[in-house]
């Protein structure tokens, strides 16, 4: 299965190391990741900047998401593909899963 962590991007669940909240991390060690992850081109901003409410790890980048923990956990957590296009609200269509 897969994520819609905002705009257009969607990863594979498998991926994913870690969601965290933006407002959680707003230490020196997570502005020193984050600048590191920046310069090493892995970090990838979904939407406007300042309005980011969490990150996901994942193996190859730092994705900043507007979207809140609480949404992409339900998101995470969809066993089908008409329970996530519910919760994202869009239709998804991926090829071989019609």
């Amino acid at each position: 299965m897969f994520i819609h962590l905002g705009g257009d991007v969607i990863i594979p669940k498998k991926d994913i190391v870690a969601i965290i909240s933006a407002q959680a991390c707003r230490s020196a060690a997570t502005a020193e990741f984050l600048g590191l992850a920046r310069s090493e081109k892995k970090l990838e901003l979904i939407g406007e900047r300042g309005k980011e409410k969490s990150f996901v790890l994942t193996r190859e980048k730092v994705f900043l998401s507007p979207i809140s923990c609480a949404t992409l956990k339900k998101r995470a957590e969809a066993e089908t593909w008409g329970e996530l296009a519910r919760l994202v609200g869009k239709v998804i269509i991926v090829a071989g899963n019609r």
